[in-house]
Formats: structure tokens, sequence, C-alpha cells
């Protein structure tokens, strides 16, 4: 479900947000159904990692801490939202303390030894969907070419630098339980309120994405609002610049909120609408590619295009 600040001229239009409390997935982009009309109702948007070995996932945390203490140059989570924001996740997702301080003391050492390197690859596939590859390694000339392989064999390439990143935008991601507000009738006002650019409504028991809806009926997007609000599942989740992202968390916790998530996430300007056989086929590459043991994260955007009858 979809609420759009259009009441807002300084609120940017949304057209694809998602987060999900981290339950050991990493990023590409999918969707639960949405209404019927959403024509974005179909946007992959992550893996589920859950049958990784625990080595598997344990290596991918490491990832994404040196990502995040590269990236945002502290060890201090407090310091360090990106860094914090990971930590967090990881405890939400039920890792143990001892796990996640072993993670970071690791991501401290490969830091010092000056031979991590945080790197985003851009890619374009064969139906001309972009791609953007987070990834740590220690050897760049041997991880590109791993990479470029990758993508060619499943149909897709390594393109030029910043040939894929123009389409995307670098945001922040705060999750909150609808429950903390039970009587909340306007979920807009709140947004603006606490100084966000937009508001979802998604779902945390499933990877979720909602996306722009071509109405700007308040009165739907109301009764929409009011026939979930009671679900226990769903959460807002607000979208800010990164540069905001502390003043979002201060505004909600002087609002007696402690129980939020926040992520940070590449989310595409446009979107790539494909056939079923080739948005299956670019799963499959998005798959493959987050798999492979340096990447952190994969973003793209493409969608699955909305079916006629």
């Amino acid at each position: 479900m979809k609420f759009s600040l259009f009441c807002c001229s300084q609120l940017t239009r949304r057209v694809k947000a998602s987060l999900d409390l981290f339950t050991l997935q990493y990023m590409h982009t999918t969707s639960l159904e949405c209404a019927g009309h959403n024509k974005w109702s179909k946007i992959k948007r992550k893996k589920a990692v859950a049958d990784m070995e625990r080595s598997q996932y344990t290596h991918k945390y490491v990832q994404k801490i040196i990502s995040a203490i590269k990236t945002g140059g502290s060890t201090d989570p407090d310091k360090n939202l990106k860094l914090g924001s990971v930590v967090q996740q990881a405890k939400s997702a039920g890792v143990p303390k001892a796990n996640i301080d072993s993670a970071m003391k690791r991501a401290v050492n490969k830091m010092g030894s000056g031979s991590a390197e945080a790197i985003l690859l851009n890619g374009r596939g064969s139906s001309g969907y972009l791609l953007l590859i987070e990834a740590v390694t220690d050897n760049i000339k041997r991880t590109r070419p791993q990479l470029k392989s990758l993508l060619e064999k499943n149909g897709a390439v390594l393109s030029d630098p910043g040939s894929a990143t123009f389409n995307f935008e670098h945001k922040a991601l705060v999750q909150v339980p609808i429950s903390i507000f039970p009587s909340l009738t306007d979920p807009l006002e709140l947004a603006i309120e606490i100084g966000a650019e937009d508001v979802d409504i998604v779902n945390r028991d499933e990877a979720s994405n909602s996306s722009e809806d071509e109405t700007n009926n308040k009165s739907e997007r109301t009764a929409d609002y009011n026939s979930i609000s009671s679900n226990s599942s769903s959460d807002y989740q607000f979208k800010c610049d990164i540069t905001d992202l502390r003043q979002v968390l201060k505004s909600l916790r002087e609002k007696g909120v402690n129980e939020l998530t926040t992520s940070f996430e590449y989310l595409p300007k446009i979107l790539v609408e494909l056939s079923d056989e080739k948005y299956e086929q670019a799963n499959q590459l998005v798959d493959v590619v987050s798999e492979h043991e340096d990447v952190v994260e994969v973003y793209s955007n493409f969608a699955l295009a909305e079916q006629t009858s």
C-alpha cells in the first residue's frame, strides 16, 4: 500500500522503497502483491539467504560491516549511522551478540591491514535494466573479472562507472510498527512532522515493496490505510535523505518510539518492466551475483510488467 506525500511540494514522489527487518536477506528488488491497479506491484526486492550456512552469512555480516565503516568513516555505531543500522539489524535478526562482536573485530582487523576496499560496480541487463553491485574486496583485480564473467554468462554486462548510478538515489529508510501509533489517522502528516520525504506501509514478514500509484485520490488511500491499520505485521516506512536521518530518528524518539529499524538503500528512479520470462531471467542473474562471496548487496530497477486483460 502506498501513501504519497502529494500535499507538500517539497516532498518527492516515490518510485520504489522497501525495508525488511534484515531476516538475513540481502538486497536486490522484490515485492508483495499490492493493489491490483498498482503498476509496479511485482518488483522483486530481496533474495532470502535463510538457507545459508552460518559461516556464509557471518561472512556477509563482516562484509556489510566493512562497507559501513568504509563509507561511514567510523567504527563507532553511534557516530556511524550506517554501521549502527547493520548492527541493529543483526540484533533484530537474532544474531548472538558474540557473533556480532566477532564480526566487528574481523572487520576492524581487515580495515587495519588496508586490504579491504568497498566498491560499487555498474551493470546492465540484456533487457535494458540496470544493476548496482556493492562489494567489499581485498583484491579488486580478482573480484571485478569474476563479477564480469558472472554477468556475461547470464546475458548482462559490467558497464562504465556511473552508467547505472544516475538512475538510483541513496536514501535512508526507517521502519516503525503501526501498532505504536494505534490512533493515528493520517500517516502523511506524521511523516511531514518528523522531517521525512515519504511514507509507505509495508509488511515486515515478507520481502516487500510499495511503489508509486498513478492516482492521487487521497480518500482512496485513506480507505486502504484503514483496512490494514490494525494489521500487527504492518509497519510504517519513512524515507528521508541520509543527512536528515538523525533528525527523523530524534523526532520519533521524542514521540516515545524506541522500536524501529533503519536501512540505507539505493532506490531506483525509473523502473524497467519485463515480461514473465525475462523477469525470471533477471531474478536468476541477481541471485547468482548476490551469492558471490565479495558481494554485499545487489540493487536493480526491473519490475514485472503489469498484466493486461
